[in-house]
């Protein structure tokens, strides 16, 4: 069995997005927003996202419902970002 390790920089922060079983009744959107702390997730649906994010042996959360307007995948990533920031900064 071979095994190779890599670890690199985290550079600049950074997100995707992609959209689930497009065109279909059950589309929803699924991406990460990666930057120096660690990594956020999210999943949102046309009136409910939300975002998770493991920090300093903890699970944070934000859940966001009754969304007037479905976010864009740009919304979701720049609100993930948002959202990481704002739990490193609280602890």
């Amino acid at each position: 069995m071979k095994k190779y390790r890599r670890v690199d920089a985290i550079g600049k922060p950074y997100g995707h997005c992609h959209k689930v079983n497009k065109g279909s009744d059950h589309e929803y959107l699924q991406g990460a927003y990666t930057f120096k702390h660690g990594i956020v997730t999210f999943y949102s649906e046309p009136r409910f996202a939300t975002f998770s994010f493991v920090y300093k042996g903890r699970m944070h959360s934000l859940n966001i419902s009754e969304i007037k307007y479905p976010f864009t995948e740009r919304q979701l990533i720049i609100r993930a970002g948002k959202f990481g920031r704002e739990v490193v900064e609280e602890n």
